[in-house]
């Protein structure tokens, strides 16, 4: 399986943008982190993982960043893309949402998969949870809209909610929003997900086997 993720923003776009950050935070910053958990955890599960625009860098202009995608899946086909971005809104606004285009069949089963893992999230949904990108509206985003392969992209949560931002930017969040997106990812691509947990005590145990053959042969 081939992904792409795609971090959104860039280190440079706040603070020249208000919207981008606040206090402290600074939403590339989160979604470089969510990214780069997720793209170790995938390729433990044996997926191929692409960035189109590397974490803590500088932005990548979106028509380049769609440019380098479309260049990556005519050399190899790219089963779908991510997304990873957090949002912003009122005060109140609370909550994850995934988007997918609007007759994507296979963007919507990814998105599906998706919000029915954000179970796990200690934050509920936001509105309908997932959300369609539909042209001439609000959710026409370019990420979603123009690659080939189905994309979704995620808003983990609103950062200018106080309480919220507090909950979530944390290492703790950080590693499940990044599980969620892998464990979606396996079921999507029909690949049996294994806790990194499990593989840990895995190869504790092959130690411990090596370590009893050893000292069963001298």
């Amino acid at each position: 399986m081939r992904v792409v993720f795609d971090i959104g923003h860039g280190s440079d776009t706040y603070p020249k943008s208000p919207d981008k950050g606040i206090g402290d935070f600074h939403e590339h910053t989160f979604n470089s982190a969510v990214a780069v958990e997720a793209k170790r955890m995938a390729e433990a599960q044996g997926i191929e993982v692409l960035f189109s625009q590397q974490p803590n860098a500088p932005e990548v202009k979106l028509n380049a960043r769609c440019n380098w995608i479309a260049a990556e899946h005519k050399k190899k086909p790219v089963d779908c893309l991510v997304s990873f971005h957090a949002n912003n809104g009122m005060a109140s606004a609370s909550g994850w949402g995934v988007f997918h285009w609007h007759n994507s069949e296979k963007g919507e089963r990814l998105a599906q998969l998706w919000a029915k893992h954000a179970a796990e999230l200690p934050i509920p949904k936001w509105g309908t949870g997932i959300w369609k990108c539909v042209p001439n509206t609000w959710t026409n985003f370019d990420i979603v809209r123009k690659p080939a392969m189905p994309c979704i992209l995620i808003e983990h949560f609103f950062f200018t909610n106080k309480a919220e931002l507090a909950l979530c930017n944390t290492p703790g969040f950080i590693s499940k929003a990044a599980t969620v997106t892998v464990k979606a990812l396996c079921e999507y691509g029909g690949i049996q997900y294994k806790d990194d947990k499990d593989e840990t005590i895995k190869r504790l145990n092959a130690l411990l086997d090596s370590i009893q053959t050893i000292l069963y042969k001298r």
